[in-house]
């Protein structure tokens, strides 16, 4: 049970990475995008724009390519 366990959540994880993503003001309307297709883990707003660390899968790493400032 514990190998199968562990088999499906490699199965679920596989192709996500942890990125640090900065979204200008101006794109703002991203940020929901992100929550309800990622695992958002945090997320600021510093003076510069929106700054959130999420858990993304290859096509959100894709399309929001630009503004992915760290990838893990």
């Amino acid at each position: 049970v514990d190998s199968l366990l562990s088999m499906l959540e490699k199965c679920v994880h596989e192709g996500k990475k942890r990125c640090k993503i900065l979204l200008p003001f101006s794109e703002q309307r991203l940020v929901n995008t992100i929550y309800n297709k990622a695992t958002v883990i945090s997320c600021e707003y510093p003076e510069n724009g929106v700054e959130i660390v999420a858990v993304l899968d290859g096509a959100m790493r894709g399309a929001l390519a630009e503004f992915i400032s760290d990838e893990e």
